[in-house]
């Protein structure tokens, strides 16, 4: 089977193709001009890094590949200036109430996708800045959550077993609470780390208005 989706870099298109035995391709096709600003892309360089193969180079594209390989993934950008970091963390606790208004209204749909979708994805990138601030910023994250089971804090990754829900609004309740949870946990682990301000007042007000809403709610 074969399908064209956007490329998740440099605003493109590939072609997505499923051959016999599972066997995987994307065909992703650019221009010399935006595949050259493609690579200087600290993203594109990581899974570069991880070791390609050029089957034919007539622009001269990849003559500086090789430094690039074997590059420690996540050398550099890998921590969060201060204001990324408060961004992130109110992000967060924005998100909370509003994933428990959709769900106080009874958008079970809506609320899902943030509890189980939204707020896992900020549970994912605090979960990359806390390993790498506990084991060192050239700590091997890889991207988007692969490997996920590997490089998390086996902490983490048992409390992730309480922050999924069933298509159900009490699950739901309990997924976003347990969800609020351990992001604070790892927050604040990590912010002890790098020595960075943890926003108590957003998550005070975030955390007493979700629960009072979901209690009064629910009597």
């Amino acid at each position: 089977m074969s399908f064209i989706e956007k490329t998740a870099v440099g605003n493109g298109k590939e072609r997505r193709v499923l051959f016999d035995d599972a066997l995987d391709v994307d065909f992703s096709i650019f221009s010399v001009h935006v595949f050259k600003q493609l690579i200087e892309n600290n993203d594109i360089q990581q899974i570069l890094s991880r070791g390609i193969r050029v089957l034919m180079d007539k622009d001269g594209v990849f003559e500086h590949i090789p430094e690039i390989e074997g590059k420690p993934f996540g050398e550099s950008g890998s921590f969060p200036s201060p204001d990324e970091w408060t961004e992130m963390i109110l992000d967060f606790w924005y998100h909370a109430v509003w994933s428990a208004k959709k769900l106080l209204r009874g958008e079970c749909w809506t609320a899902k996708v943030c509890i189980d979708h939204d707020l896992k994805q900020l549970v994912l990138k605090m979960s990359e800045w806390h390993a790498k601030a506990k084991h060192g910023k050239s700590y091997d994250t890889w991207h988007n959550g692969r490997f996920f089971d590997q490089w998390a804090d086996p902490v983490i990754i048992k409390d992730l077993n309480n922050c999924f829900a069933h298509y159900d609004a009490y699950d739901m309740q309990m997924a976003l609470k347990h969800t609020m949870d351990l992001f604070r946990k790892v927050a604040k682990e990590t912010a002890q780390r790098l020595d960075y301000p943890y926003p108590e007042q957003a998550d005070k007000i975030a955390t007493e208005w979700v629960y009072h809403q979901l209690k009064e709610h629910a009597e």
